[in-house]
């Protein structure tokens, strides 16, 4: 965890190894004054974060900005103010106003010597998304307050970082259908004392040692569940950073936290702390930046003391234009509740496009998916945000010489077709009642599909816009066969999307896409002597990514990854009762087509080297399916397929030859995922659920080179990973952890980024063995398989 005393904010930025961090001449004027305002209209599918009954709105937004500075480098002093207005055109008691005031600073007082300080005062509404929010009948309101203050130092081949936080939280109660839902309870108070010590090793390479203690005062003697909240805190550990090139810097670091609190009941919690940060710069104004991060988080669930969160986000910029900025962005979120049974993950993949009409106005398109999973019932959801907006700065932007941006149709633009295969996983969230309760649980299986594509794009260098048009045949089906037999069907779909993406030097393609689809459901339920088929068409907002690697002439071969959440309905079970059905699609697809656009201006490509060896960090998202069988109460026995999506990340490492075209290799790897399904009966009967844990991998590949930059190839290994399982029925309640070993095999496709790195996308199934997970005298088997898409991104050091 880095403690807010030492958080990378702008405010506490030190100069880069071997830098002098000496205050540049002061040429600006004496103050500068800066503001904006943006107007947006955005699309929201599930505005109350839920799996079943999704209710969607649009959200009118304006952002107004202003920030006032006096001086500039390490004399400086800010003063800003920003706000987000929003009004739902349906739902009005989603309606917000959020507001930030603030100012910081900082003074050089000596050669390598830095003061800094500031602070802000928000009011803001907690998102219907925050795994603490609570469920009232308008989003909880609440006032943050912030400051800091710290001296930064450096002399010779030392660093020196002292800071202190104070942090403030205010919650206002909020209505519900059952009265008032008390949040004075979760006021507090946080107070921070972080410090950094570094020793330049060299002038790229910094060592640093980093620790911190924190306070946590609720101004609640107890909360509403009878807890003490008030805690203790510290961290420490050992980083390093490191400018690897001059486009290319690192920051790492591994350690402890610990947090203890006074209530004896809630104990302590000691965990391994990480972190990271990455930045590259790359040709034509692109910008990546990972970062890592691990903290403890504060609840009020009962019993629970807090939660651990791992946050790890991956964002892609770039100017190819000066009137234009386009960006990719994905993040994950982990949040394991410490003393009680309930983990989940959150996963975004976001698309954005800003295009300047004049030096102080721009036009702005994004897309935003998300999907939560979790180990507890009722807290899985999937939302899409479509983003419109128009906005105008003070400030020019500056343009130079350039002109208005031109596309054209040279490829990969203009027309083409294709066909493509795909492989994915329909997962169902049901919720309907049982008896005198509920059931709540996930459903999934994989299938095969196949289908054709047309369509048209632009490009404008390496900026490429298209518009595609599909049709997919058969899709995967689930059963449940139990007391009740049912099950869903995809039968077939069509799907309009948008695509933005880069062309490469070796003229190969990398995408993200997002749009609306259409499909036919059959679904059929049989309980007792009721039956019934419901056959209609659902919709559907979809995002993916994927690679299109340049095959010669007009030929393209294709893989890419999708995910399609669609709308929520009823299914008939008996007499004037229903099961809630709400789907989520995965597919992967592989395939290829023929451009008939323009040929792109000729310019030598060198052939890439795809040999020798290489390191690797991955993210993707993927599904855990679960063969669960076992006996029940009344002699019947169950025979489901359970499962669900959710991210995955990792790193890798291997070796490779090249055989002239044939590419042979090595590869072994870790990794963790946030995927998990679960199945609650309320308010009697079995609670159980399956999280997948880290896993270790070890494979072979074998490939084909075709063109110059691309490798086609598949893979074969062995995996070990670690499964989760807390298992209640109404009489005994155990927990199952167990590493099991299990067969992958995959596909990918490699294109390379520049002498050394290269993308890839890669699609690997897992088949587990099974095993059993015994409860008093009985038992259930579980036989878990998984499907996982990541995408790669692969250094070779030389």
């Amino acid at each position: 965890m880095m403690s807010a005393a030492l958080a990378p904010l702008p405010a506490f930025a030190q100069t880069g190894p071997g830098e002098p961090g000496q205050s540049p001449p002061r040429s600006e004027e004496a103050g500068r004054f800066e503001a904006s305002l943006e107007v947006g209209a955005t699309y929201i599918d599930n505005i109350f974060v839920t799996r079943r009954d999704e209710v969607d709105d649009l959200v009118v937004t304006v952002r107004p900005s202003a920030r006032w500075t006096l001086g500039q480098g390490d004399r400086r002093l800010s003063a800003y103010a920003r706000g987000e207005l929003g009004r739902f055109e349906e739902y009005d008691s989603e309606d917000y106003d959020d507001w930030t005031v603030g100012a910081d600073g900082r003074y050089a007082v000596a050669p390598g010597a830095v003061m800094i300080g500031g602070g802000d005062y928000e009011w803001r509404h907690e998102s219907r998304a925050s795994p603490e929010a609570v469920r009232g009948l308008e989003p909880t309101e609440y006032e943050r307050s912030y400051l800091y203050g710290g001296l930064l130092l450096r002399r010779g081949g030392f660093s020196g970082r002292l800071a202190a936080t104070a942090t403030g939280h205010d919650f206002s109660d909020v209505p519900a259908s059952g009265g008032i839902i008390n949040n004075d309870d979760r006021d507090r108070t946080q107070t921070e004392l972080g410090a950094r010590l570094g020793w330049l090793r060299k002038a790229d390479e910094e060592w640093f040692v980093q620790g911190g203690l924190d306070r946590r005062d609720y101004d609640a003697p107890l909360d509403d569940f009878g807890f003490d909240r008030d805690s203790d805190g510290v961290t420490l550990a050992l980083g390093l950073r490191r400018n690897l090139s001059r486009t290319l810097s690192a920051e790492a670091f591994a350690g402890v936290m610990r947090q203890s609190w006074e209530d004896p009941r809630l104990g302590e919690i000691t965990a391994f702390d990480f972190g990271a940060v990455v930045d590259w710069t790359g040709p034509a104004g692109v910008d990546l930046g990972f970062r890592l991060d691990r903290s403890i988080g504060e609840t009020t669930l009962p019993g629970a003391p807090a939660y651990v969160a791992t946050n790890a986000s991956l964002d892609l910029s770039a100017t190819p234009h000066p009137r234009l900025q386009v960006g990719v962005g994905a993040d994950a979120t982990h949040y394991d509740y410490q003393g009680a049974a309930r983990s989940e993950t959150s996963a975004g993949l976001r698309g954005w496009g800003r295009y300047w009409v004049d030096p102080r106005v721009y036009v702005g398109l994004e897309h935003a998916f998300t999907q939560r999973t979790s180990t507890a019932a009722g807290f899985d959801y999937d939302e899409n945000r479509l983003m419109l907006r128009l906005g105008a700065q003070l400030q020019p932007r500056t343009f130079g010489e350039a002109g208005a941006l031109v596309f054209d149709q040279a490829a990969p633009g203009g027309l083409y077709v294709g066909a493509l295969a795909g492989h994915g996983v329909l997962s169902t969230g049901l919720d309907g009642p049982r008896g005198a309760g509920s059931n709540t649980a996930d459903f999934a299986d994989m299938g095969p599909s196949y289908g054709v594509m047309a369509g048209f794009g632009w490009t404008s260098g390496p900026v490429y816009l298209g518009l595609e048009a599909e049709g997919f045949a058969e899709g995967p089906e689930w059963r449940h066969e139990a007391d009740r037999l049912f099950w869903g069907h995809k039968e077939n779909s069509l799907g309009l999307s948008g695509r933005l993406g880069w062309v490469t030097a070796g003229r190969d393609l990398l995408y993200v896409r997002a749009g609306v689809h259409s499909a036919a459901f059959h679904d059929t339920y049989l309980h007792s002597t009721h039956v019934a088929y419901d056959a209609n068409r659902r919709t559907g907002l979809g995002a993916g990514f994927g690679i299109e690697a340049d095959a010669g002439d007009r030929a393209f071969v294709r893989a890419e990854y999708l995910v399609t959440s669609w709308e929520d309905y009823e299914v008939p079970t008996g007499t004037a009762t229903s099961d809630n059905f709400s789907n989520s699609e995965s597919q992967f697809r592989v395939g290829g087509g023929i451009r008939f656009g323009g040929p792109m201006a000729a310019a030598p490509v060198p052939a890439a080297d795809f040999a020798g060896p290489y390191l690797g960090v991955r993210f993707g998202h993927g599904t855990l399916l679960t063969d669960n069988e076992g006996a029940r109460s009344g002699g019947t026995t169950i025979d489901i397929i359970r499962g669900t999506h959710g991210p995955v990340a990792g790193v890798f490492a291997g070796y490779g030859q090249v055989f002239g075209r044939l590419y042979a290799g090595v590869e072994a790897g870790v990794d963790v995922a946030g995927i998990n399904w679960n199945i609650e009966r309320d308010p009697n009967g079995r609670i159980y659920s399956t999280e997948r844990g880290d896993s270790v991998a070890v494979s072979a590949r074998l490939g084909w080179r075709f063109g110059e930059s691309a490798l086609a190839y598949g893979h074969l290994g062995a995996v070990r990973t670690r499964f989760d399982i807390p298992y209640e029925t109404s009489n005994v309640s155990v927990h199952s952890k167990e590493d099991i070993s299990g067969v992958r095999a995959g596909v990918g496709l490699e294109v390379a980024l520049g002498e050394r790195t290269s993308l890839r996308i890669d699609y690997a199934i897992t088949d587990y063995e099974r095993y059993d997970v015994a409860y008093s005298s009985n038992s259930d088997s579980f036989d878990h398989e998984e499907s996982l898409t990541t995408i790669g991104l692969v250094w070779r050091p030389w």
